[in-house]
């Protein structure tokens, strides 16, 4: 049987103790990245958007995309993005990314295209139609921001169908796309330390005793992303492939 995971991790939840965990943080931080690409006029699709926390990071910073256009799988997760407040036009569309195409007119429509924390919660096998439609989607040089965690499929979360160690996933997106950065946005400090310069063990041992653990995995993972555990891929449409 197809299997899909449908949680939702949800970013109002970090304040209920007043510690923020890693994966907060990397949530945030890739956020924080999309908008270094999303100008005013863009167009953006957002695939497996949840309930639009990616909508309010551009509205509550004063982003205005030309269009934010969200799918997801659950309605209920539709709606609610629909309902927040933003200054400029959005779109929600209840949508299965494993087996649908995309409506002809978002054929080359879009600057950029995020899929944050989105893949490991379907089969492998639907992971090529999925990478062919967004590149359909991407107008020539668009861009794709994809995360997912780095593991290697044995020991992964237990609420994810399945998890892509890094050469597994890097063999997938180039038959789609040109590979142009990836960063590690969360670690494991046992996985960092053995690869880590000794400059960068020293300002590990300055200021692991203010920093929390979390954050400390944050910082340096973005500089060893294959010893992470979980990597953002940014990616480009390469008419050539």
């Amino acid at each position: 049987m197809d299997k899909i995971n449908k949680t939702q991790l949800d970013i109002e939840k970090a304040e209920e103790r007043g510690l923020v965990h890693r994966d907060y943080i990397s949530h945030c931080l890739r956020w924080n990245y999309a908008l270094k690409f999303i100008d005013v006029g863009a167009r953006v699709l957002d695939v497996g958007s949840g309930n639009g926390m990616l909508a309010q990071v551009l509205y509550v910073n004063k982003y205005r995309p030309e269009k934010y256009v969200g799918v997801d799988i659950r309605p209920s997760a539709i709606q609610e993005m629909l309902r927040r407040k933003t200054n400029f036009p959005k779109q929600g569309k209840v949508f299965d990314i494993r087996f649908k195409v995309y409506p002809k007119e978002w054929e080359n429509h879009f600057d950029i295209v995020t899929c944050f924390e989105v893949i490991e919660h379907f089969e492998k096998q639907y992971l090529n139609h999925v990478l062919s439609q967004i590149r359909v989607v991407l107008k020539p040089e668009g861009l794709l921001l994809l995360s997912t965690p780095n593991y290697d499929g044995i020991h992964q979360a237990a609420n994810h169908v399945h998890e892509y160690y890094w050469p597994e996933l890097k063999a997938e997106l180039i038959k789609h796309f040109k590979i142009e950065k990836t960063i590690g946005t969360f670690a494991s400090q046992k996985d960092l330390k053995p690869v880590m310069t000794r400059e960068e063990l020293f300002v590990f041992e300055e200021i692991k005793d203010f920093l929390d653990s979390n954050i400390i995995s944050v910082v340096f993972a973005s500089v060893h992303p294959y010893n992470s555990r979980n990597i953002l891929w940014v990616c480009r449409k390469n008419d050539k492939i």
